[in-house]
């Protein structure tokens, strides 16, 4: 993450590493560095997908998805966060357990969907299965809803997280 982020992105950042537990974490950069230093840093951890938080101006919030080096990556602005402390959840959560992602059909009709949909599948699929082979599941549910808003939806018997990403000003870099 970046240097200014507020203690509710930190709660964020700490429920999808509890998610996702192939992640590494790093220590935060200065808002001066280039985007480009996080490509060396995966490179040194052995890390080939990144998920990035930008704090700009104490207020905004961008998370960056990308696949390092090469790309693509993908920018979006956090419109609104829920964790899961704040959300009391309860249920039956396996650490490590294997997510499932389901799409709304607009990821497969629009191209710059279906591009979103395969660097979330990669993001939150390929490194989890291939290290743990666990038969248990929890489903991740990506919807686009209206306005340009991508849900991400988690859930486990009788719990669900929300979180909420604006894509509007949406962005692929090469």
């Amino acid at each position: 993450s970046s240097r200014g982020i507020n203690f509710r992105t930190r709660h964020l950042m700490k429920d999808l590493r509890t998610l996702m537990p192939h992640s590494k974490a790093d220590t935060k950069m200065d808002r001066k560095d280039k985007l480009f230093i996080i490509n060396e840093v995966c490179e040194m951890k052995n890390c080939n997908k990144c998920i990035f938080f930008e704090a700009k101006k104490k207020q905004d919030l961008y998370i960056w998805l990308s696949n390092v080096p090469h790309g693509p990556s993908a920018k979006f602005l956090v419109q609104n966060i829920h964790t899961l402390a704040e959300l009391k959840m309860t249920g039956n959560c396996l650490r490590g357990s294997r997510p499932v992602l389901s799409f709304d059909p607009v990821f497969d009709q629009k191209p710059h969907y279906a591009l979103l949909k395969e660097l979330f599948i990669q993001v939150c699929i390929y490194l989890l299965f291939l290290r743990h082979k666990l038969p248990s599941v929890m489903c991740f549910h990506l919807e686009s809803f209206d306005q340009d808003f991508i849900y991400m939806i988690k859930e486990q018997s009788f719990v669900r997280l929300v979180v909420s990403i604006g894509c509007q000003d949406l962005m692929l870099l090469q």
